[in-house]
């Protein structure tokens, strides 16, 4: 019996080991089957997306007022003789002033037959007006010539009334003090009052007589030129740098006094719009 035993045993660990050993061997076909693979290593693209940024330009168009200003005045033939521009009044035409670095003292020259920046030609038995635009502003020149008088003195006779300058003109010079002389202000008709009478000696060979009067700074300045007419002058010249002088013939008018108005061609000195881009 114990035989018996032993020799179950001795069976059962024999079968035991085989066992053992047949889990344990793998062959290499099923090695290479249970072997895992390794991961395919994909490459990944990886894109940032960055915000787009839209850049705008604007253009600003603004529009600009540019005050335009002429320097043009007019000669206005006054047939009412009142000092004011009415239906009836002629435009004669406009000048411009004469323009120097001299104030207008310095250029009138007044030992010189001629001022500097002025008329350089003057017919004889005339009245010569002109503009001067100088280092202290617009001022009004004036004087006469008489080379052959038939009378031993000869007498001119003018009145001058200034308007809406702010009383701020005043004469700047004359050749003789008592020929002409500022006799009058009014602050409410915002007027000045210039009298003048130029006499002329033959025999002295004293064929200008003349004086300047200014500075005219508003943009609505008026300016009244009343002349008494007589026999030996027999026109007015108002001169002009630019262009032809005015002349007016007193045979133009009737009777025995001729006036004479002047004033800026654009008082309101009109703006004039531009457009501009910043």
């Amino acid at each position: 019996m114990k035989t018996l035993i032993i020799i179950l045993l001795t069976f059962l660990g024999c079968m035991s080991k085989s066992t053992s050993v047949g889990i344990g061997q793998v062959n290499s076909a099923e090695q290479k089957t249970q072997n895992p693979k390794a991961p395919k290593i994909t490459s990944t693209s990886t894109t940032t997306s960055s915000p787009t940024t839209t850049t705008t330009t604007t253009t600003t168009t603004t529009t600009t007022t540019t005050t335009m200003c002429k320097n043009d005045i007019e000669v206005w033939l006054d047939t009412n003789n009142n000092g004011v521009i009415e239906a009836k009044d002629v435009l004669k035409g406009t000048i411009k002033p004469f323009i120097s670095k001299k104030d207008a003292e310095k250029n009138y020259q007044i030992d010189l037959d001629l001022p500097l920046k002025g008329p350089k030609e003057v017919n004889n038995k005339t009245s010569s007006v002109f503009f001067h635009q100088g280092s202290d502003g617009l001022s009004l020149s004036l004087f006469h010539t008489v080379e052959e008088a038939k009378a031993r003195t000869h007498k001119t006779l003018w009145k001058i009334f200034t308007y809406d300058n702010d009383l701020e003109d005043e004469i700047i010079l004359a050749d003789e003090e008592k020929e002409f002389l500022l006799k009058s202000r009014n602050e409410k008709t915002d007027q000045t009052f210039y009298y003048g009478q130029w006499a002329q000696a033959r025999n002295l060979d004293d064929t200008r007589d003349g004086s300047v009067i200014g500075p005219f700074k508003q943009r609505d300045w008026r300016i009244w030129i009343y002349n008494k007419l007589n026999t030996e002058i027999t026109s007015t010249t108002f001169f002009s740098q630019a262009s032809n002088p005015v002349i007016i013939d007193d045979s133009e008018v009737r009777g025995s006094k001729i006036s004479y108005i002047l004033q800026l061609a654009d008082q309101d000195c009109k703006n004039k719009v531009e457009d501009g881009i910043e």
